[in-house]
């Protein structure tokens, strides 16, 4: 037997808030996080609905994104001084997942965290207080689902809170809410949802229920993300409502690997200043995933259904979960890139067109043309027009070799460590000089390509045993002293600080 929860009710569209008028009470405790509830108005509309209502209201302010344990037993303790009959939550998922967490401990105090853990192990609630719960982003849904994630600092550890008990009884999706979200904000809440979708409909728990909101959010989150992310406020509401119909399903059919890595994960580098947002790191984790569960022979057609449902194109299953991939990674779909996913392709241009611009410029050298304009914007390859075929032969090997499995290497991998270390050694000018012209004597054997590659081989493995050198004797020692590690910990910091600014 399967079960299927959703809020008892659920208000959306314009004005939606003003459904909190209409909720019976005495007390209401509003938990919100930080101040762009404030600052937009949201809150203060808030707090007069629910007076209007008839309701005594206190505020509980200040839940921090990704909140913690000791906010959670902050915010219990300041219900049970209060006794609310009403936990209304309102802003991202932050400061909904963390009232519902408090709202479990305000009803049984003595329960512990790790109590509260315990998969579908909460014991009734409603007792106190009924939750009503107010999405401010477009990505979580946890107004609609029974879940909740809150983050032991202690131990760098995100833990989820999952039972059908904490279900909001009352879900407000006003889309005006969402129109204050910041550019970043909408692209990794979009990504989350666009996640949430997916994972629903090729989780082992889906039903003809759950298929149906999925495959719906996923068709929408396609259509309207992008112009949401531009700023497109009626696809913004569209997101609004997408997302929401992600969290019903996704709180019935239940998550996967993407999620699980993604919250594992999104706290580990706090405490060096490299934070992972969910969203983030759902996107990065998503076509990984979906390559390696499409193993699985049912996986694998169900998401053919959903790049069939996308109209992502795809003659069988293997094909149709490559486009997915794909798309997900937001490769472009067009005809440059669909011919460079032949290997033949990708192989003939990668190598021939440095081989045609190298025959260009030998063909323009004999004439004696090296000092005409043909010379300077076709054959040399740094500028214009002569930069175009290297380009292109570099894009073509990065398909070629994206395409292929070769397993790991360690030569290979110790050689390819060393690239940037060559790139910046030989276009050092003296030192260039000193191995062309000095070592090699290169214009002595101007003309001949057997020396041209034995000489490009030279300087390559030169260049490589040099930057190994420096990494091994300098490198190495340096990141052992604490006066490295401190530099770094403080740029880390400094660097999210920046991101986290912006």
């Amino acid at each position: 037997m399967a079960r299927f929860t959703l809020p008892r009710d659920l208000y959306h569209g314009p004005n939606a808030l003003e459904a909190l008028k209409t909720l019976p009470g005495k007390r209401a405790m509003i938990c919100v996080g930080g101040g762009s509830m404030k600052r937009f108005g949201f809150l203060d509309r808030v707090e007069a609905y629910l007076k209007e209502a008839g309701m005594e209201v206190e505020l509980f302010e200040g839940i921090e994104p990704d909140p913690s344990v000791t906010t959670v037993m902050k915010g219990a303790e300041a219900m049970l001084k209060f006794e609310p009959d009403w936990i209304v939550a309102i802003g991202g998922g932050s400061p909904i997942d963390a009232a519902k967490a408090m709202w479990i401990k305000y009803e049984y105090p003595e329960i512990t965290f790790e109590e509260m853990c315990k998969v579908f192990g909460i014991p009734p609630l409603r007792r106190k207080a009924h939750f009503c719960a107010i999405s401010s982003t477009s990505g979580t849904a946890t107004e609609v689902t029974a879940f909740s994630i809150i983050t032991d600092y202690d131990k760098g550890i995100k833990y989820p809170i999952a039972d059908f008990e904490i279900t909001p009884d009352v879900a407000i999706v006003d889309p005006e809410l969402a129109h204050t979200m910041p550019k970043k904000l909408v692209a990794h809440t979009g990504m989350d949802a666009m996640t949430h979708a997916i994972e629903a409909y090729v989780s082992t728990a889906n039903c003809d229920f759950t298929d149906p909101l999925a495959l719906h959010a996923i068709e929408m989150i396609q259509a309207d993300l992008v112009g949401s992310y531009n700023g497109d406020m009626e696809k913004r509401d569209a997101m609004h409502n997408a997302q929401c119909l992600a969290g019903m399903a996704f709180s019935n059919a239940l998550l996967g690997i993407v999620h699980s890595m993604a919250h594992k994960t999104g706290a580990a580098f706090a405490d060096y200043g490299a934070h992972i947002i969910h969203g983030a790191a759902n996107a990065m984790y998503l076509p990984k995933v979906i390559a390696f569960n499409a193993k699985d022979p049912t996986a694998k057609e169900r998401y053919g259904h959903i790049a069939d449902y996308m109209g992502l194109g795809g003659a069988n299953d293997d094909e149709k979960v490559k486009l997915l991939i794909a798309y997900l990674r937001r490769y472009p779909d067009n005809r440059l890139t669909r011919l460079l996913q032949r290997r033949c392709a990708a192989l003939l241009l990668g190598l021939g067109l440095p081989l045609v611009n190298t025959a260009v410029r030998a063909v323009l050298e004999m004439r004696g043309l090296t000092d005409g304009k043909a010379f300077q914007y076709i054959a040399y390859y740094r500028t214009a027009l002569g930069a175009l075929p290297n380009l292109l032969a570099a894009l073509a090997l990065f398909y070629l070799f994206k395409g292929l499995s070769l397993g790991s290497v360690r030569w290979i991998n110790a050689l390819s460590g060393t690239t940037l270390g060559v790139y910046i050694l030989h276009q050092i000018p003296a030192f260039r000089g000193f191995l062309w012209n000095g070592i090699l004597q290169a214009q002595a054997h101007h003309g001949s390509v057997g020396y041209t590659l034995f000489a490009v081989a030279a300087v390559f493995l030169g260049c490589a045993a040099v930057d190994a050198a420096r990494t091994a004797l300098v490198m190495r020692p340096l990141e052992k002293t604490k006066l490295f590690r401190t530099l770094c910990e403080k740029g880390d910091a400094l660097a999210a600080k920046i991101t986290a600014d912006d």
